[in-house]
């Protein structure tokens, strides 16, 4: 695909003898800096040394770390809008969308003079061809193949592979400008280069030498990374049109499926049965017990477990920061059914982190019954559509499976400081108990909640209730 083919006619593409005798003076600088040579046979012996060197990083030993470590940078400067643009435009007006091809590789490659891409029948199940241009400001010229044309897609996939043959040979003549300017920088890369280019293998003539020498194996890297941009973009678009489709996963829609599963665990809760899980006497002495989360969070977890009904015991361990994600109070691991709490950020652990795992143990077990097509179903979904929180904050937030674990502990919590009110007007004298409950009314204090889902309770300060 190199301006270094065999073109048509069978003639080899002339140019590259005359940059090389010019970049040739730069043969005198080691790797580690100038060296001169006073005897002949030693200049030849460095030289047969060299070459044997730069035929390995060329031909024989191409390192992949070498060629990943320079496409990456410019595959992550890639604009996805723009780019999706461009293909949107291909596919409404294509002569303009390649011209906005042209500009965007050129700026993405930093070419000077934005190659030209024609399109022309090639022939020998060649793609694209790229020639080079007479310096830096004339620009190298991209022949696609004609076939290319109803598939944009696949013709961006081929002006990108050649555009990298036209940042290789924009390397090269950088690299000459300066042994003409008398610099004293040497770029191995562009000598790789142009050691390739002058010793060309053909698709014709060794397809696997072809392939994996060093300007068609980095030619090919650019491309096949650029086709998964692509990919993820197409991805991308059928994720926001799946999201748009699902309100009842990704909107306020989904309030109404929440609370009706809400009700299910919070209707008839019998906060008796909670606190003897949970190991404490009273709600008082629960929340007492949220000031100590590293002596309390594994006794806390089963009494959370049980009251969502999730199948398996959690174990909960707390480890340092630097074993979460950033910023993180925690994470959760289904398959070895433990939870790992962060000891040196441990505000809201047991109030907000800890049931909001619960509930999601709770959301596991029940999106694993594949005949239930209600509500499972719909976690299931969630799950294969998931939306991280560095994708989209907001929408992060607002979906089923992140929604409904953040009602679950805003109602518990909110469950559980109306009982511990109640418990402390138990606790006093009939007259003040009265007087308390008037209060109570006036600032639109009672446990609303509670009496909404009719939660049991029995025992009030060690008297039944």
């Amino acid at each position: 695909m190199s301006g270094g083919e065999k073109l048509e006619g069978g003639e080899v593409k002339t140019g590259w003898e005359d940059v090389a005798s010019l970049a040739g003076q730069a043969r005198n600088l080691d790797y580690e800096g100038e060296r001169d040579f006073d005897k002949l046979d030693e200049a030849s012996e460095y030289e047969r040394a060299r070459l044997q060197v730069m035929n390995r990083m060329v031909f024989t030993d191409v390192n992949p770390e070498m060629i990943s470590g320079l496409v990456d940078i410019f595959i992550n400067a890639i604009n996805v809008d723009r780019l999706n643009d461009i293909r949107v435009e291909m596919r409404n007006n294509f002569e303009q969308g390649v011209e906005r091809a042209e500009e965007f590789f050129a700026e993405l490659l930093e070419i000077k003079a934005a190659p030209k891409v024609e399109l022309k029948e090639l022939g020998d199940n060649r793609l694209g061809v790229c020639r080079m241009g007479e310096s830096l400001d004339v620009p190298d010229t991209i022949t696609v193949s004609t076939e290319c044309k109803n598939n944009p897609d696949l013709m961006l996939g081929v002006i990108a592979h050649e555009n990298w043959h036209s940042y290789q040979h924009k390397r090269i003549y950088e690299a000459v400008k300066a042994i003409e300017d008398g610099a004293n920088d040497y770029d191995l890369r562009a000598d790789l280069y142009l050691h390739n280019k002058l010793n060309y293998i053909n698709a014709k003539d060794d397809i696997r030498g072809y392939m994996t020498q060093l300007v068609e194996a980095e030619a090919f890297a650019f491309e096949d990374k650029f086709q998964n941009v692509v990919k993820e973009i197409d991805k991308t678009e059928k994720e926001k049109e799946f999201v748009t489709n699902h309100p009842e996963i990704y909107d306020t829609e989904n309030l109404s499926g929440i609370e009706e599963e809400l009700k299910t665990v919070f209707r008839g809760m019998d906060i008796d049965r909670f606190l003897d899980k949970a190991g404490v006497e009273d709600v008082s002495g629960l929340i007492d017990r949220f000031g100590d989360p590293e002596g309390f969070a594994q006794q806390y977890m089963i009494a959370l477990i049980d009251l969502v009904g999730a199948s398996d015991e959690v174990t909960v361990e707390f480890v340092d920061g630097d074993a979460l994600r950033p910023g993180g109070r925690g994470r959760m691991d289904y398959k070895e059914k433990k939870v790992y709490l962060n000891r040196e950020n441990q505000g809201g652990l047991l109030t907000d982190v800890l049931p909001k795992f619960a509930w999601a143990f709770r959301q596991r077990d029940k999106a694993s019954d594949m005949n239930d097509s209600g509500h499972a179903k719909l976690y299931r979904e969630n799950n294969m559509h998931f939306i991280t929180r560095k994708q989209d904050p907001a929408k992060f937030e607002e979906q089923l499976l992140i929604r409904e674990r953040s009602e679950f502990a805003d109602k518990l919590l909110e469950i559980l400081d109306e009982q511990a009110l109640e418990e402390e007007i138990a606790r006093e004298p009939l007259p003040k108990r009265v007087l308390m409950k008037l209060e109570q009314r006036r600032r639109n204090a009672l446990p609303v909640l509670s009496r909404e889902y009719g939660v049991k309770r029995r025992r009030i300060d060690g008297r039944e209730n």
